[in-house]
């Protein structure tokens, strides 16, 4: 259809149509596509894997870790915010920035330690030895 309506570098500079014109001459050039609202559309359930062009987007909306408190802006992975195996899709809306630290952190399951490395139990405290011995349980 002509110009462009809208071309940016890599890290979001925009370009005037000529320039972008220019170097798609000689260079590569990667194409978004865009719904109605003009919202990029993703690659939905094809692949799990986050294409460079929608790590692209995800850097330019997230700025980096969304984590709060940590705003790390490099070495970054997209995370399934509705994971990929329970149905998610691999689209803008479905992806977050988190750095390697804070990725395993959101998958591990989470466990609570004493200071001296006991883990704390989960769900009521046991019974006292004394009411245990009264019922004929075991201590």
């Amino acid at each position: 259809r002509g110009a462009p309506e809208h071309a940016e570098l890599a890290d979001g500079t925009p370009l005037a149509a000529e320039t972008a014109r220019r170097l798609a001459c000689d260079g590569r050039a990667q194409l978004v596509l865009t719904d109605e609202r003009g919202r990029p559309v993703g690659v939905g359930r094809v692949t799990r894997t986050v294409p460079p062009w929608l790590m692209r987007l995800l850097h330019q909306r997230d700025h980096g870790c969304r984590f709060p408190g940590c705003g790390r802006q490099t070495h970054l992975h997209g995370h399934h915010i509705e994971h990929w195996a329970r149905g998610g899709s691999t689209d803008l809306q479905n992806l977050v920035l988190l750095c390697p630290h804070h990725h395993r952190l959101v998958h591990a399951e989470l466990r609570f330690l004493h200071p001296d490395g006991r883990p704390y139990r989960t769900g009521p405290p046991g019974l006292d030895p004394a009411v245990r011995r009264r019922f004929g349980e075991a201590a």
